[in-house]
């Protein structure tokens, strides 16, 4: 068994989307793992030691394209690896690739090994919780579109995030009061960033269930 659902490879600069896309997976699946080199590598890791393990060890590699992977070094390591470990039976790992332009109209500036997998463009999927689900989706063997697809978000993800994941645990109890969620779909002692992805998806079912949570992190 891998232990990582997904590994996010991306060119620095899109580092901010990258972790736009984590938060999103989280928020969707609060129960996934997925390896982001800004969210998951601890102080004094080698990374150049940690990445590719950490890579291999994932079921999914997710590479965000842009015009900006070409010139990403490390992220063109990564690719590489993931192509590889893809290719080899006993490891039996996915590589999807996600175009954040859209796809490019000229398939060479597509990088090695990517243009013939099937692909997310995040201009008909919906940035980022639209790809996050389609990700989910993926991950568990069902097609997108076997379970409907929760209402769009009418907060911005990343914002109510933050300020959920910042709280203390008596603030984040008194938000779920608030809010009238049932505690039984939350991990009991669960870290701040846990209880704030789950709080999050149980807000993702409704559009009256967002509102309850806007309203309950607006009281505190």
């Amino acid at each position: 068994m891998k232990r990582w659902d997904f590994f996010l490879i991306h060119a620095g600069l899109d580092k901010p989307r990258a972790e736009q896309l984590y938060d999103a997976l989280l928020a969707v699946d609060p129960h996934c793992k997925v390896f982001l080199d800004s969210r998951s590598l601890q102080f004094g890791d080698r990374w150049d030691q940690v990445l590719p393990r950490a890579l291999r060890e994932s079921a999914i590699a997710v590479v965000l394209v842009s015009g900006r992977i070409d010139n990403a070094y490390y992220a063109g390591e990564e690719i590489a690896i993931a192509i590889a470990a893809s290719r080899d039976p006993a490891n039996n790992q996915r590589v999807i690739p996600v175009y954040l332009d859209g796809l490019p109209t000229d398939l060479r500036n597509i990088p090695y090994g990517l243009k013939v997998l099937h692909s997310i463009d995040t201009r008909t999927a919906g940035w980022p919780q639209g790809v996050a689900q389609q990700l989910v989706h993926t991950k568990g063997g069902l097609p997108p579109g076997v379970i409907a697809a929760p209402p769009p978000l009418h907060f911005d993800l990343t914002t109510v995030f933050g300020k959920l994941s910042k709280m203390l645990p008596a603030q984040l109890d008194a938000v779920v009061v608030y809010a009238g969620f049932d505690r039984a779909y939350l991990t009991p002692g669960a870290p701040p960033a846990t209880r704030a992805s789950e709080l999050i998806h149980l807000a993702s079912q409704s559009t009256e269930h967002q509102q309850r949570l806007t309203d309950a992190i607006g009281k505190i």
